[in-house]
């Protein structure tokens, strides 16, 4: 389930449709997509970012973004017909390495959206 405020998606979304024309600010066809856009209001997580250990509550909260930024872009790749990755790597690498705590969404991500070669210029008028 996407955990993402309604305006917060849309405004997401509107970044990957840029993606997907390469007008996007960032990059063209990438878009530099921050973890807190993905996180839900969860102060008892924040509360002690002192330490150098994250607390359980912190970890779910990054599992929690990157779980809603893989099931937003499997939505808009499915709407689109088009591919996505990353940091360079395909959305099933990458959430694997947060399921195995190689790496958690506490920070940016890059996202490239990758058009599909058998696509006309037609499709262009989206």
């Amino acid at each position: 389930m996407i955990n993402i405020p309604i305006k917060e998606m849309l405004l997401l979304w509107s970044e990957l449709v840029e993606c997907y024309h390469g007008k996007n600010g960032y990059g063209g066809c990438v878009a530099e997509l921050y973890s807190y856009r993905f996180q839900p209001y969860r102060p008892k997580a924040h509360l002690d970012e002192s330490s150098n250990l994250l607390s359980d509550d912190l970890k779910q909260v990054y599992f929690d973004a990157a779980f809603s930024l893989v099931e937003l872009l499997k939505l808009f790749c499915d709407s689109y017909h088009c591919r996505c990755k990353i940091n360079e790597v395909s959305i099933i690498h990458w959430f694997h390495g947060i399921k195995v705590q190689d790496y958690y969404f506490d920070h940016r991500v890059h996202v490239e959206i990758i058009r599909s070669c058998y696509e006309t210029k037609s499709s262009d008028k989206r």
